[in-house]
């Protein structure tokens, strides 16, 4: 009796642990206990490991220079020929971005100035930019000559004689660190000089331009958890709360050069196109992205955002699924072809489809981008130039992000440097470029690889864990409801063997009872009857 009872005891328990586990797996299914760590670990706060990554990147960002190498100047100015161009690189220099005087603020942002260093790697370029030297578009004599281009008469003239007195030439023979970074113009001396608050830098250089522009004293403010909606109506609600998006630069959400309602300036009609709001910086995009998402990238040496939208999903050379983002094929285009682009065209005369004006942010200068070798672009820009070839797979803007996490797995942001020649005047030396559009570089920033520290962080979160919580699940499932079936079948067999067994028992102990047949004469009785 006392075995019977602890062998009931043993198969209980059995099914109470077969309930616990089947318990367990159908709570880990409900509540999503990888969800919730991942959620724990990629959250965004004071030393967590999300915004070490972000205060920092680990992202080697290499930005890969092509030059354009004038081939036949003596020609061109002869008018013999049309401007040739050679691309020479690339020039690879590593970026490293600090984001400092971080403040967490009580709205749910964050404040912070980004800054920027460059370093050459020599192993990725081609020769050396202090010792190779190109013949090159002077850029303060087209550059200063094409500010003033609409000015008087006698301010032309004058530029005409102060030109011809420093003996500026239309060309200059420069390394190329001297022309990224700035050579000495006795023009732009001069201009430093006697108009600082125009010219305020003594030495010209594209590179050395955007990286001030970039390096400026910007205070940036980026939407964590925001408290408070945004009221650009340009925006939708998502739009105005994603995380890691922009939310003021500098106190604004607009860009003071394309024009703001509450400026001065001509362009009183806001519209997509002056805002950073929801914009983003490229090191962070919200997690779990949606396959339909349209993201606008912001760098402000480039002035404007550029919008990518989702193209594929794509998997990299890591292994990971990611979702292939590329720029928006109109995002150059007229405002007559993409209204959003309305407040770019800040002059009487607009650029070409392909081609976008950045002259407000660089000293009127008429300084623009375009994709390079003018992909996408009015043809008739390359039809006044030689030597430029155009091809979607090298010159075209890709990234492909992490869709849960929010990391870019690859990019390639390429973006070309150009001037944009007016009509000019009463000067020899720069009237051969009248109406031309000069390719100045190129550039390609790039993300090649994934640091070792996101890939163990991806590989972990986003495949491991959530595997072994897979199995763990089914697991638990199997094992729950096979103890809880085990001990009922046992009990079931037991009690139905203890049934039969006691009929076969009482088989065993019946004994038959024999039945004798009475003859008749025992039982009649023997009476005799004398006569």
């Amino acid at each position: 009796m006392e075995f019977a009872y602890a062998k009931n005891a043993r198969l209980l328990l059995l099914a109470i642990l077969g309930a616990f586990l089947a318990s367990l797996s159908y709570l880990t299914c409900i509540y999503n206990p990888v969800e919730l760590l991942i959620n724990k670990v990629t959250g965004f706060y004071p030393d967590s490991i999300k915004f070490n990554l972000w205060k920092e990147p680990p992202f080697d960002l290499l930005i890969r220079v092509y030059v354009f190498n004038v081939t036949n100047s003596v020609e061109f100015l002869e008018g013999t020929e049309k401007l040739r161009f050679e691309e020479i690189g690339p020039y690879v220099y590593k970026e490293t971005l600090y984001n400092t005087n971080v403040t967490f603020n009580d709205n749910g942002t964050i404040s912070f100035t980004p800054k920027r260093r460059l370093d050459f790697v020599r192993e990725y370029s081609l020769g050396n930019p202090d010792v190779d030297r190109l013949l090159l578009p002077n850029l303060a004599l087209l550059g200063i000559s094409s500010a003033l281009s609409e000015e008087s008469m006698f301010i032309q003239l004058g530029l005409r004689s102060l030109t011809a007195y420093l003996g500026s030439e239309p060309f200059v023979n420069i390394s190329i660190t001297d022309f990224l970074y700035g050579y000495d113009d006795p023009l732009v001396a001069l201009a430093n000089d006697f108009v600082p608050n125009w010219i305020d830098f003594s030495r010209l250089g594209i590179l050395d331009r955007i990286m001030a522009l970039d390096n400026g004293s910007s205070i940036v403010t980026m939407n964590i958890n925001p408290i408070e909606e945004s009221t650009d109506e340009t925006l939708t609600v998502e739009g105005r709360r994603l995380p890691f998006s922009i939310q003021n630069w500098n106190g604004s959400p607009r860009l003071k050069q394309w024009g703001d309602e509450d400026g001065s300036d001509s362009h009183t009609e806001n519209s997509r196109c002056n805002s950073v709001e929801g914009a983003f910086l490229g090191t962070l995009f919200p997690q779990n992205i949606e396959k339909n998402s349209t993201f606008y990238l912001y760098r402000h040496a480039f002035c404007r955002p550029m919008p990518i939208v989702f193209e594929k999903v794509k998997t990299t050379k890591y292994g990971f699924d990611g979702y292939l983002f590329r720029v928006k094929r109109d995002f150059l285009d007229t405002a007559e072809e993409n209204p959003e682009n309305k407040c770019y065209c800040s002059t009487t005369k607009c650029t070409p489809k392909g081609v976008g004006d950045l002259s407000p942010c660089y000293y009127s200068i008429p300084i623009s981008i375009s994709q390079p070798h003018f992909l996408n672009a009015d043809p008739s820009i390359l039809e006044e130039i030689k030597g430029l070839s155009p091809d979607e797979a090298k010159h075209d803007t890709t990234m492909t992000i992490h869709p849960q996490l929010g990391v870019p797995l690859e990019a390639n942001l390429r973006l070309q440097i150009n001037l944009v020649m007016p009509e000019t005047s009463y000067n020899s030396r720069t009237e051969p470029f009248n109406n031309l559009i000069l390719p100045l570089l190129w550039v390609e920033l790039s993300i090649d690889a994934v640091p070792t520290l996101i890939q163990f962080y991806l590989k972990l979160l986003y495949q491991i864990l959530p595997i072994a919580q897979e199995i763990v699940i089914y697991v638990f499932a199997i094992a729950g409801i096979a103890l809880i079936l085990a001990p009922s079948l046992k009990i079931f067999l037991s009690s139905s063997n203890t049934s039969s067994s006691n009929r076969k028992s009482l088989r065993i102990n019946y004994r038959q009872i024999p039945v004798f047949s009475l003859r008749r004469q025992i039982l009649t009785p023997n009476i005799l009857i004398q006569k």
